[in-house]
């Protein structure tokens, strides 16, 4: 397997930071000086690059929204001066709040508040909420024979990360 080039290394990792911080595509290419036709190959090609991208591209949208809440808060709750003019000239300020972004921002936070709809036929109740909960997994490949044990994963457990730069087995 060839090591990638330092300098795409380097690239990779300004572009997913990019990604992280909120920004769309485009400008993580910018920010990276990549064309985005070459990061949407490595994207097809690179199993590691692809969920580096997927992982901090929903990071990125958290952090926006993150964002979001706070400007909202702010011009809500808190309020934003705003000049006042007269006869052309400023002579001041006056604080202004948005009913109707606190009055959106209610309705979200009841919204987020709201627990989840159970699944039709579920037995588990609101009070099994911080219940651990056992997934079973199956690695790909041919199913496993009778009496073998299967992997489980938990809540609790995390996959492996994969490093930035490294590409599926066969795909060298």
């Amino acid at each position: 397997m060839a090591r990638p080039l330092p300098d795409r290394d380097k690239r990779q990792k300004t572009f997913l930071r990019t990604l992280l911080s909120g920004q769309p595509v485009i400008r993580a290419c910018e920010a990276s000086g990549l064309r985005w036709s070459t990061v949407y190959q490595w994207r097809k090609d690179n199993v590691a690059f692809r969920a580096a991208w997927d992982a901090a591209a929903k990071l990125g949208i958290e952090a926006m929204a993150a964002r979001f809440d706070a400007a909202l808060v702010e011009r809500a709750v808190d309020g934003v001066d705003e000049p006042v003019f007269k006869g052309g000239e400023q002579v001041g300020t006056r604080r202004r709040y948005s009913d109707a972004l606190l009055m959106f921002g209610i309705q979200d936070m009841r919204e987020r508040l709201r627990p989840p709809p159970r699944p039709p036929g579920s037995a588990l109740g609101p009070q099994d909420g911080n219940r651990r909960i056992t997934v079973v997994v199956r690695e790909f490949g041919p199913p496993p024979e009778k009496g073998a044990p299967e992997k489980v994963a938990t809540a609790e457990t995390k996959p492996p990360a994969l490093p930035v730069g490294e590409k599926e087995r066969g795909d060298e």
